[in-house]
């Protein structure tokens, strides 16, 4: 990873105030480059409606929580393709780059996002809606035991539905 070398900090840091200190990677690749290969199918945007949350550091975790680790090393595409690659990546490694580059470009996605939350609180708003309607409706409907018992005596015996009689010698 990278070290403090005669007073000089590595080319690539990354600062995390809410860490609470400082926190660098792989100096070969930059935020956008670990992205691109963690994160390949998705926008920074996408990936935060994908876990429908606020925080680009759970939001992280979750993704790399699916994506899964072998002694710390992050997977990408198949762990025949990860551990072939010289470049490997572990898991603190990745979360502070995926973190850093949805933090970089949070102005990208905030509004996005705003937007996609709205739209599911009123998509689940509309269904807990539909549920209790239905709910309504199938309790006014619905007869009560007693009704179900009192209606089912009333109905008329058919010759189908009495038993023959079943004589000894049978």
């Amino acid at each position: 990873m990278g070290f403090r070398s005669r007073g000089r900090l590595p080319s690539r840091i990354l600062f995390f105030g809410h860490c609470g200190g400082w926190i660098w990677y792989n100096p070969l690749m930059n935020t956008k480059e670990i992205w691109a290969a963690y994160v390949p199918d998705a926008t920074p945007g996408e990936l935060m409606c994908r876990f429908e949350l606020r925080n680009p550091a759970r939001c992280v975790d979750r993704y790399l929580e699916q994506l899964g680790n072998f002694y710390g090393v992050v997977r990408h595409g198949t762990w025949r393709s990860t551990f072939s690659d010289v470049r490997q990546m572990n898991c603190e490694t990745v979360r502070s780059a995926l973190t850093a580059h949805l933090e970089e470009t949070r102005p990208e996605w905030d509004e996005a996002v705003d937007k996609y939350m709205r739209e599911m609180e009123t998509m689940r708003r509309k269904e807990s809606e539909a549920r209790a309607v239905e709910a309504a409706v199938q309790a006014e409907v619905a007869p009560s035991p007693e009704e179900e018992v009192a209606h089912v005596e009333a109905l008329p015996v058919v010759a189908e539905d009495v038993l023959p009689e079943v004589s000894e010698q049978e």
